[in-house]
């Protein structure tokens, strides 16, 4: 890797530290970080620590490595499934590989350069050494759409003029892109390539999803992949039979925990000061009369959901939904996320989706199973 130093100030220099995390494809150690690092030792450690309280990094205190967090895995979601040719064109890229029996590469570009989106490889087929993504966008990406300046203008907490500084840098370091036809701001190629290092590091998702499948196929109704960040529940996944109840959550959506299936019992496996800096997060805010509306209510549940080892969503956040959610423990049986099996009123009761329970707990065992050896970030 090669040392250069970008501009735009701050900003630029977290970016451009971000970029090099995330590049090495794997956790890494702060020595290995600054190796790297075009700025001396007391910079690196202070860009690093400003990334990992902004959420785009996570540092695991076992371990001590850094990994993508779980806003920048949030954000790549999004970015993912806006910018990139990747979500559109896999089925194709799948045919084409199973017709031509060879290796199949998506590209596209990124001032000059390269960017690998995707790659399909049938069984038959010459493994290549490229890689997809080799080589605050947040209120940008979460309209899941292009964006106008006045759109963004309306929903950011700064004034115009420090609004439209910020979206010009985003710009140059390649995280937006603006067309200037259009007068819309998008996903850049660069934050693209970022988003599919952070999902495929730190998103249980890649891994998750043929769990998923198979559990939503056998129970016939929709499965939900949750992780959490800072207190909120962050929908990662979800796989919908086709004769199952259609859900309105959505990949990259986040949602209370004190009031969802998945984030009580993400809550109840936590460990004492994780839990209790993860419940001040919470609002209480009341969605439905059986929502809990104070940490005095929550708590029993929490402790009898830690002893069931399953937690009911009992129409607390919307009426009319009902699930049953296990967690995922990775290494340390530490919570790294959780699974729920998801369902309506007019299907079905609370003592019907108790049948779901074996199931979907031996399908979060598998999932903590096959994530013990990576390093994903721990729900807090």
């Amino acid at each position: 890797m090669n040392k250069q130093v970008t501009s735009d100030g701050t900003v630029g220099k977290a970016l451009e530290l971000l970029d090099m995390v995330v590049a090495f494809g794997r956790s890494v150690r702060f020595s290995e970080v600054l190796e790297v690092s075009p700025y001396p030792k007391a910079t690196t450690h202070r860009l690093l620590q400003t990334l990992t309280n902004q959420g785009m990094l996570a540092f695991d205190d076992e371990r001590h490595v850094y990994v993508p967090g779980m806003r920048l895995v949030r954000i790549a979601r999004h970015a993912w499934n806006q910018s990139s040719l990747g979500p559109l064109a896999l089925p194709f890229l799948q045919t084409l590989a199973a017709d031509v029996k060879e290796t199949v590469h998506l590209a596209q570009m990124e001032h000059g350069r390269v960017v690998f989106v995707e790659k399909t490889t049938p069984d038959e087929g010459f493994k290549t050494m490229a890689t997809p993504g080799r080589r605050s966008p947040d209120m940008v990406v979460a309209f899941g759409r292009s964006v106008r300046f006045s759109e963004v203008l309306e929903v950011s907490p700064y004034p115009k003029a420090t609004t439209h500084r910020l979206l010009q840098t985003l710009t140059n370091q390649g995280m937006l892109a603006f067309d200037d036809e259009r007068h819309v701001y998008v996903p850049g190629m660069r934050l693209v390539r970022i988003a599919r290092h952070a999902w495929n590091q730190s998103s249980l998702g890649p891994l998750a999803l043929p769990f998923l499948q198979t559990l939503a196929a056998d129970v016939k109704e929709t499965v939900h992949l949750a992780q959490m960040e800072h207190g909120r529940v962050v929908f990662v996944e979800k796989t919908t039979p086709d004769e199952g109840f259609k859900t309105m959550a959505t990949p990259g959506r986040r949602s209370p925990a004190h009031c969802t299936g998945v984030g009580k019992v993400m809550l109840a496996f936590m460990d004492d000061t994780r839990r209790a800096a993860a419940l001040e997060c919470q609002t209480y805010e009341a969605f439905t009369p059986n929502t809990h509306k104070s940490e005095k209510t929550l708590l029993p549940e929490l402790a009898q959901i830690r002893a069931e080892g399953v937690a009911f969503d009992r129409e607390e956040h919307e009426e009319g939904i009902i699930s049953i959610a296990a967690p995922i423990l990775g290494g340390s049986n530490r919570v790294i996320g959780s699974l729920s099996v998801v369902t309506s009123t007019f299907r079905m009761s609370l003592k019907d989706i108790e049948k779901f329970r074996p199931a979907l707990q031996r399908t979060a065992a598998q999932i903590g199973g096959e994530a013990a050896v990576w390093p994903y970030p721990i729900a807090q």
